[in-house]
């Protein structure tokens, strides 16, 4: 490996044969690139695990990164050792930051019809999918116009259907004429092309144009694809519902950290405040672990034995809890 471009390169290669995100790709780019900076350009392959653990360290105790930050980037570099380059590392010994992880904020029910209120169009509706199907914000945003089937209200995701709430029903229709509109007027233009999985591509590439593979919430113009280099139209910017989120909990006066997740954990928790057992909440966020849902538990418990009807969000150590936060 003669250069970080080539190093790079074969990294996104394999990260795009994999099918993972757009968001892991560029993340463990970024973090193969400052691994190859800090040890002076060297050729990773005559690296090894004694260098790898003196980064992770440098992250910690110098860097002053986050437990999340560190963790990040040492499933990028065994990414690279392992996918990448074909050596696989040996057990590393490093200092591993302690998690401290936030309570998500519960909102209710009538907290959320505040918050709708004060949200337009495409928030509202992307809000709205995320209150009523306990959607995770990536996977709002990613949805694809052949996810929604209008006539039996159900998303399809990759691992699970989901049903959406028949007051949602007009806004996706809505918005599903919209995005034919814009795709058409992008047709017109020589564009009118998504990302599409690769697996699709290699079968038929002229699935990148079709209706059914375009974005349900496309971004507001076209943008360059970073490999085809063609011009391309990306799904809507997490920043811009998660600030539209955060000006109408500032508006509502909600007096709660409340953000995007907040809505999918309402969901979980107001499911679990109406009887639905633990498993059944599991399978509905698509969660593989159960242990990721207890947290809902907890939270209806103490909110159940204080008589509050808002929950404090405050910072609390990992190993408080007998359970894993999403």
């Amino acid at each position: 490996m003669e250069t970080a471009s080539q190093l790079l390169d074969q990294a996104r290669k394999t990260m795009q044969s994999q099918q993972l995100s757009n968001r892991t790709e560029a993340a463990y780019c970024d973090w193969i690139f400052r691994y190859f900076l800090f040890n002076g350009k060297k050729d990773p392959l005559i690296l090894g695990e004694k260098e790898v653990a003196t980064f992770l360290d440098y992250l910690s105790l110098q860097s002053k990164k986050s437990a999340s930050t560190q963790n990040q980037a040492h499933c990028a570099l065994l990414f690279l050792y392992n996918e990448v380059l074909h050596q696989p590392l040996a057990k590393l010994h490093f200092s591993r930051l302690k998690h401290y992880r936030s309570i998500p904020a519960i909102l209710t029910k009538k907290e959320i019809d505040v918050l709708y209120s004060y949200l337009d169009r495409v928030p509202r509706l992307v809000a709205g999918l995320l209150y009523g199907c306990g959607l995770k914000i990536t996977e709002g945003l990613s949805l694809r116009v052949r996810d929604v089937d209008v006539e039996k209200k159900q998303l399809k995701l990759n691992n699970r259907v989901l049903f959406f709430p028949a007051s949602l029903e007009p806004e996706l229709q809505f918005q599903i004429q919209e995005v034919a509109a814009i795709h058409q007027e992008d047709i017109k233009l020589g564009f009118g092309e998504v990302d599409i999985p690769l697996t699709v591509r290699a079968q038929n590439p002229a699935e990148a144009k079709t209706l059914a593979w375009q974005y349900l919430f496309p971004a507001a113009r076209c943008s360059v694809h970073r490999s085809a280099n063609t011009g391309i139209r990306f799904h809507l910017h997490e920043s811009i519902l998660q600030k539209a989120i955060k000006q109408a909990v500032e508006k509502a006066q909600l007096n709660k950290s409340a953000c995007c997740y907040s809505l999918r954990h309402s969901y979980a928790a107001h499911l679990l405040e109406s009887g639905n057992d633990i498993g059944t909440i599991q399978k509905l966020l698509g969660l593989q672990n159960k242990r990721s849902t207890m947290i809902y538990t907890y939270l209806v418990k103490q909110q159940a034995q204080t008589g509050k009807k808002q929950i404090k969000n405050h910072l609390s150590k990992e190993e408080d809890f007998n359970f894993a936060l999403l």
